[in-house]
């Protein structure tokens, strides 16, 4: 049987390993398995992303199940809401498996705030939960993610290499409140109002991460 201890050493491994997404090895792999039938009880491993509708988040559920087939006796559950936007579908989503007690649970928070009671319902049951790609506000569990704010940063310095330090721009938000989506925009104008400023702001409008209405 394992340990607490050992089911967080897996976990974080797992969780690591997973974020660089080795689908090099796994080709496009969906498949999940249990590394064989022997040993210890398999672990259960719970993935929730932002959305099941986005293909990034199918590479990471691809990333994330290719892993699982490379060591032994993890078996991923990989399950969301369908839209970035239903954050209460994403709580009750999540508070139906801490209640069902797995290993471990590695989710992208789609509010910041809204979804960190969820993780201490989590801790407080000593299930092992990290956050990949968006955590809370606080964050109090390891987080897996791009740094936005330097991300953010970035984007503002080669935009204004584009336009040569001047003109007009939009911005489009795609879903405020998420982890993500904050730090890049807020960074994004202080980055512009600070150094670049003739380049103009004439639109800021959020698409909530739908194609069609980004288009």
């Amino acid at each position: 049987m394992l340990t607490q201890k050992s089911s967080y050493r897996v976990f974080g491994t797992l969780v690591a390993v997973t974020l660089t997404l080795l689908l090099a090895a796994c080709g496009s792999s969906s498949t999940s398995g249990n590394g064989g039938s022997t040993g210890p009880k398999a672990l259960k491993i719970i993935g929730v992303p932002k959305s099941l509708a986005s293909s990034y988040w199918t590479i990471v559920e691809n990333g994330l199940k290719c892993y699982a087939t490379k060591v032994q006796n993890v078996n991923v559950v990989w399950d969301g809401v369908q839209s970035e936007t239903d954050v209460s579908g994403q709580i009750s989503l999540l508070q139906n498996y801490i209640t069902q007690a797995p290993d471990g649970i590695i989710y992208a928070a789609t509010d910041s705030k809204s979804l960190a009671p969820v993780t201490q319902q989590a801790t407080s049951a000593n299930i092992p939960i990290f956050n990949i790609d968006s955590g809370t506000d606080p964050q109090t569990v390891p987080l897996f993610a791009t740094d936005n704010a330097a991300a953010a940063g970035i984007a503002a310095d080669e935009l204004e290499s584009k336009l040569n330090g001047q003109g007009k721009i939009a911005i489009l938000e795609f879903v405020p409140g998420s982890a993500t989506n904050d730090p890049r925009v807020n960074v994004f104008k202080q980055e512009l109002t600070a150094k670049y400023p003739n380049i103009q702001i004439v639109a800021d409008q959020k698409e909530n991460s739908d194609a069609a209405t980004a288009l």
